[in-house]
């Protein structure tokens, strides 16, 4: 099975518990997926991870940055370094580009089987407290301008991107229950999968648990429920 995860992670300071989180339990990340992924019979063939990481465009500094694929657990010691070196803040206004985010997400150099009978899955995972803007603002000509072109991006796939390919892509998000993520629901789009933040507490769209915390564990019993 090839995996490719992009993580889209709110670094604004409200963020500060569950990157904390993140940190604790970066190291273990490779370990947690196999052993999340073993429940299911997958077998992991390549995993790799990037990050694309936002804040408020209108207020705050380093808004938007974007990592390279790390292939884990081959470069454990990068992936690490960056983790450890984000530092939440800013955020102060209650919204964030977080569809810049996801855009740019869509966008990733993405691997693609060699035989179409390869377990491929490209991930998008997104964690924020916040609200989006709900425009996108990448200077980029081939960019969407807003959600609906967003979407139809995400289910028809770039033009200049064969990589991206639609059928593969599931995105999972823990996020509060505003928009667009609860438009995203109500419009029922395909392959999104949602778990819904209120102070901290959480909510599971398809089974109404509530959670007291969040986790690295967590997090990944969606990600690979969603497989």
């Amino acid at each position: 099975m090839l995996i490719d995860l992009v993580f889209c992670l709110d670094t604004s300071e409200s963020m500060s518990p569950f990157i904390n989180e993140l940190k604790q339990n970066a190291g273990k990340l490779y370990e947690l997926i196999i052993e999340e992924l073993d429940e299911f019979n997958y077998h992991i063939d390549s995993f790799r991870v990037r990050f694309v990481t936002f804040k408020d465009y209108k207020n705050d500094k380093d808004y938007l940055t974007e990592t390279k694929f790390f292939s884990l657990p081959l470069e454990t010691e990068e992936f690490l370094s960056f983790v450890n070196s984000i530092e939440p803040s800013g955020g102060k206004s209650g919204y964030t580009n977080a569809l810049d985010a996801f855009y740019l997400a869509l966008t990733s150099d993405w691997k693609v089987p060699a035989d179409i009978h390869e377990h491929v899955r490209q991930c998008v995972l997104i964690v924020t407290d916040k609200e989006s803007y709900p425009t996108i603002n990448i200077d980029n000509k081939e960019a969407p301008h807003n959600l609906d072109e967003l979407l139809e991006i995400y289910e028809n796939g770039l033009k200049n991107n064969p990589t991206y390919r639609p059928k593969y892509n599931r995105v999972t998000t823990f996020v509060k229950n505003t928009w667009p993520w609860n438009k995203m629901c109500e419009d029922r789009v395909n392959r999104f999968w949602p778990a819904f933040i209120d102070e901290f507490s959480y909510e599971s769209k398809d089974d109404s648990k509530q959670y007291t915390t969040i986790d690295i564990k967590l997090v990944l019993d969606l990600l690979c429920g969603s497989f």
